[in-house]
């Protein structure tokens, strides 16, 4: 995977536009994760599973440069909470109630 660096046009990151970042990419990620889960059977759950482990582990293997680690650390855990909640909204919609 290529990484690829997006930065507002102003060149700030602000709390209104990382706050739209969030509220943009979390339902995205929703909606794939649901779409994904339509090519597995019901009885199948080892995949979501899966997927929310690995998803977890990259998150908190983030790397961020030029952060003091106060705000490094916040930033991290804020992330690695959002993706949680959205990962287990997806476990409620999906009715996925398996938790290994």
């Amino acid at each position: 995977m290529t990484d690829r660096m997006v930065t507002p046009a102003s060149g700030e990151f602000t709390v209104l536009n990382l706050s739209a970042v969030i509220t943009m990419l979390a339902p995205a990620l929703q909606t794939v994760i649901e779409k994904l889960a339509a090519t597995h059977s019901e009885d199948d759950l080892a995949w979501f599973d899966d997927l929310e482990k690995e998803l977890l582990l990259d998150a908190k293997n983030t790397v961020s440069e030029g952060l003091p680690i106060d705000a490094e650390v916040e930033g991290l855990k804020f992330g690695v909470d959002m993706l949680q909640a959205t990962l287990d909204c997806c476990r409620d919609n999906l009715r996925l109630d398996h938790r290994e």
